[in-house]
């Protein structure tokens, strides 16, 4: 995408200006030669990165979740949620010997 930031800022989606953020600052940090203004453009990126992962893993309800929602009858947020949930953890499993005390 070669919009620039501000083109991209007008369409109100948060998601998208923070990606071409990125792109900005990580093409600003490989040109960059002044060490100061590497670190203060490393610590950008790296807020910028923390940012877009937030809104990435959030419940919060976007437009794709809703379009796969609605074709397929389910709430992806919450099937996601679930998956990254059973893979994150350990499950305790009782077997039939620790049920009935044996």
């Amino acid at each position: 995408m070669n919009d620039s930031i501000y083109a991209v800022s007008e369409t109100g989606n948060d998601l998208e200006t923070l990606r071409a953020l990125r792109r900005k600052v990580a093409v600003t940090l490989d040109e960059c030669q002044s060490a100061r203004d590497i670190a203060a453009l490393s610590r950008q990126l790296q807020s910028i990165i923390t940012r877009i992962k937030e809104i990435e893993t959030s419940e919060t309800p976007n437009e794709i979740d809703d379009i796969i929602s609605q074709n397929k009858g389910y709430d992806v947020r919450r099937r996601r949620n679930r998956n990254t949930a059973e893979s994150g953890s350990f499950m305790l499993m009782e077997t039939d010997d620790e049920i009935s005390g044996e």
